[in-house]
C-alpha cells in the first residue's frame, strides 16, 4: 500500500524540484502489482487502448499515440492514485488547497509509436506581459506509469526549466525519464515534453489526470499534430 506519511524535509525537496525544473518523477510509489492490475483491467475493459480497434471515444496525440478517457467507477475508481497523500501535498504545495480535478483517463503509446512532436500542454495566461513564466503553474498533470517506461517501451522527456521560458531552447535537449510502473510523473502544463518512440511490442499506458488551480479554467488543450 502507499504510504501514508511524507517526510516534510523530502516533500520540501520535491517541490523545489518541481519548482525549478517544472517536472518530477517519484518512482516507485505503487506496488508494481498494483500497476499489473490496472494493465489487466485495461485490456479486459478497453482493449482498445491496448492496441485494438479504436472507438471514437478518443483523441490521437501523435503517431499511434492516444489519450482517452476513463469512467471513474470500478474497475477505476482509483482513490489511491487520485488521492494519494503525496499527490495530495504536491498538488496543494504547487496549486493551492482548492485545486479542481479536471480530467481523468488513459494516455496510450502504442507498439511502433514514433517520437511525438515537443510541445507543452497549456499557453501562457498573459501572453503579451511577459510574466507568464515568474508565475506559479495554472494546471499540472499526473501520470502512473502503469509499465517501465524504458529505451525499448519508450520514456517522456522533458525540458528543465521550460516552464520559465517563452520558447523552448532549440539545442537544448530534453531529459527522458526512465520511471517504472507503479512511479510518479507530475509536470506543469507550461513545460516542453514529448513522448518518445515505442519500440516494444506491447502499449505503454500511463493512468493521468489533469488538475488546475481553482481561479483558471482549462479549456481546450490543443496540441500540434505529431
Amino acid at each position: 500500500m502507499p504510504a501514508t506519511t511524507i517526510d516534510p524535509d523530502l516533500l520540501d525537496q520535491y517541490l523545489a524540484d518541481f519548482r525549478r525544473d517544472g517536472f518530477l518523477v517519484v518512482r516507485d510509489v505503487f506496488d508494481r502489482q498494483r500497476a499489473a492490475q490496472l494493465v489487466e483491467h485495461l485490456h479486459r475493459e478497453h482493449p482498445e487502448y491496448m492496441g485494438g480497434d479504436l472507438t471514437d471515444d478518443h483523441c490521437t496525440v501523435g503517431d499511434r499515440r492516444i489519450t482517452a478517457p476513463l469512467r471513474y467507477a470500478p474497475p477505476f475508481d482509483c482513490a489511491d492514485f487520485v488521492t494519494h497523500p503525496l499527490v495530495d501535498a504536491i498538488l496543494c504545495g504547487t496549486l493551492g488547497r482548492d485545486y479542481v480535478l479536471e480530467a481523468f483517463g488513459v494516455i496510450s503509446s502504442l507498439p511502433g509509436a514514433m517520437e511525438q512532436n515537443v510541445h507543452r500542454d497549456g499557453g501562457s495566461l498573459f501572453p503579451d506581459s511577459g510574466l507568464d513564466g515568474l508565475l506559479p503553474p495554472s494546471a499540472v498533470a499526473v501520470a502512473m506509469p502503469l509499465v517501465d517506461m524504458n529505451e525499448t517501451s519508450g520514456m517522456t522527456a522533458f525540458w528543465p526549466g521550460s516552464h520559465r521560458q517563452s520558447q523552448r531552447d532549440q539545442e537544448s535537449p530534453g531529459i527522458a525519464a526512465d520511471a517504472p510502473a507503479g512511479s510518479l510523473v507530475f509536470w506543469d502544463f507550461r513545460t516542453f515534453h514529448n513522448g518518445l518512440a515505442n519500440k516494444g511490442d506491447a502499449a505503454r499506458p500511463l493512468l493521468y489526470m489533469t488538475l488546475s488551480s481553482s481561479s483558471v479554467s482549462l479549456g481546450v488543450v490543443t496540441m500540434p499534430p505529431g
